[in-house]
């Protein structure tokens, strides 16, 4: 087992775990996922990069962080990021729960890669071009794989506008030139942040004396 591999994260593949629609522990079931992957297919970690369960948990697939490469598409796994849905959607729908989750983590992911979720590209893993929003199918030979299953497929169209209006609504920065004013809240989006959060005040005589963040998912 090596070290993590880390890639330019281009698009966003939704898979489905193909498994269990009913269960009283779904990290349970995200424990099961890891030992299929690491003991049985004898890789070095689970192949998603995240996984949602029917409640809207959303769970940490392969490990090394934001931006490591998983297996998950049929080898073509360069230049793409891999969100799994817990259960079968050949036969279920997915809950309302669990696409809320996904599309608020899409839109975490095109809004820090400036990814437009309703568009299409070139990707260097696969053939010609592909949605940036596609299903695991699409990144695969016709009729190789029915993942994420019928039930979730037809609803990326509709994903793929959520994203982009959820971006066009939280997608914001907060710039060195602002004027921020003390005591007042400061909301930043997209939530969770990352990487390092600079705040200036244009008062040489002004100290920050506290930041408090917030997880607004908890």
């Amino acid at each position: 087992i090596g070290p993590p591999v880390y890639t330019k994260v281009t698009h966003l593949i939704v898979h489905h775990s193909a498994g269990t629609n009913v269960s009283n522990n779904w990290a349970g079931v995200v424990a099961a996922i890891f030992d299929f992957h690491v003991n049985t297919n004898k890789w070095s970690d689970v192949g998603y990069n995240w996984l949602i369960d029917p409640n809207g948990v959303i769970y940490e697939g392969r490990g090394g962080g934001d931006n490591v490469r998983g297996a998950h598409m049929c080898g073509y796994n360069n230049n793409s990021m891999a969100a799994c849905l817990l259960g079968n959607f050949e036969v279920a729908q997915p809950t309302d729960a669990m696409v809320a989750s996904l599309t608020k983590l899409f839109s975490w992911k095109a809004c820090k890669e400036n990814i437009t979720p309703e568009g299409s590209s070139a990707i260097v893993s696969h053939t010609g071009f592909m949605k940036h929003i596609s299903g695991h199918q699409d990144g695969c030979s016709p009729n190789y794989t029915q993942c994420p299953g019928q039930n979730l497929y037809v609803k990326l169209p509709e994903l793929r506008t959520s994203t982009n209006q959820y971006i066009n609504e939280t997608c914001s920065t907060i710039s060195s030139t602002d004027h921020i004013t003390l005591h007042s809240t400061i909301q930043i989006t997209p939530n969770p942040a990352e990487e390092i959060i600079n705040l200036e005040t244009d008062d040489d005589n002004t100290d920050i004396e506290q930041i408090n963040i917030f997880d607004i998912s908890v």
